[in-house]
């Protein structure tokens, strides 16, 4: 998302926080992709702290930071 645009950003890192945490996520892997391991599944739901190190940055979540 372009800079300048915090407030959404912020919007859409709260509803991603949501759906991480809700039981959606399950039912969706569940319904979309039936074959995925419940391991694998639960293995790819990002944690509270992986979805706030990378949201709502200004700069790319990859971009290397010197120090």
């Amino acid at each position: 998302m372009a800079k300048g645009h915090r407030e959404d950003c912020e919007k859409l890192r709260k509803a991603l926080l949501d759906y991480a945490q809700s039981n959606d996520w399950d039912r969706d892997f569940q319904i979309n992709l039936p074959l995925v391991p419940r391991k694998d599944r639960d293995g790819a739901r990002p944690t509270d702290d992986e979805i706030e190190g990378i949201s709502c940055l200004d700069r790319p979540s990859n971009a290397k930071v010197d120090g």
